[in-house]
């Protein structure tokens, strides 16, 4: 009677280590206009092709396709080969992950590449999150200052620091907003305000100096 235990033990054993769990493959083809949201992958170490597999994401409403020749984590649902899902994507020799550190959140698109088009850093143990896109447009938020610049010729900024106040500026030209009500405005060039009804008042004085002062 033993002997037939440990026979179908043997057996079990055997059954077991022949069924297939997770392998590395390479995406021949990404089917972005697919429901299923699936590649066809072929794996590395069997070269067998596997067509249409689904790929898992982290939240539904988020769609991520791995593009051709990415290398992919594929497993088997219990074992079995007819029921693969791709789970992750993997970096290799030919593809670095962009810089980053412990805590830090980095997407860097296209991947791989020095001077990606966008790119996006979130600190949550700083309270700090920024995305640049292009090289030319960058926005900051934390947990006190928002913010966003153009070519460094543009910039809006919001700080609640310092008793707080909102800053546009565009080349030589400014405007500052402080949260205790003074408002200052400052121009390179030309200064005009124009309208059907301009009214200036001041409750204790109002100060207009010029090389020449003209009022009509």
């Amino acid at each position: 009677m033993s002997g037939f235990v440990e026979a179908v033990a043997r057996i079990a054993r055997h059954e077991s280590a022949a069924r297939a769990v997770a392998s590395v493959g390479q995406v021949t083809e990404a089917h972005s206009g697919d429901a299923d949201h699936a590649v066809t992958v072929r794996l590395r170490d069997t070269g067998l092709v596997l067509a249409k597999v689904p790929v898992a994401v982290g939240i539904l409403g988020h769609a991520a396709i791995p593009a051709v020749d990415d290398l992919v984590l594929v497993v088997f649902c219990e074992g079995d080969r007819n029921a693969p899902v791709v789970v992750g994507r993997l970096y290799h020799p030919g593809l670095n992950p962009p810089d980053h550190a412990d805590g830090q959140v980095v997407l860097s698109l296209p991947a791989g590449e020095t001077e990606p088009k966008v790119r996006v850093l979130v600190e949550p143990g700083e309270n700090r999150a920024v995305v640049e896109i292009g090289g030319e447009v960058r926005a900051e938020i934390t947990d006190k200052v928002v913010h966003l610049r153009i070519d460094d010729e543009l910039s809006a900024k919001v700080d609640s620091g310092g008793g707080g106040r909102v800053e546009l500026s565009a080349g030589g030209s400014s405007l500052t907003l402080k949260k205790n009500g003074d408002v200052t405005l400052k121009a390179a060039g030309k200064l005009e305000l124009s309208g059907t009804e301009v009214a200036v008042n001041g409750t204790a004085k109002v100060a207009v100096k010029g090389a020449i002062v003209e009022l009509n």
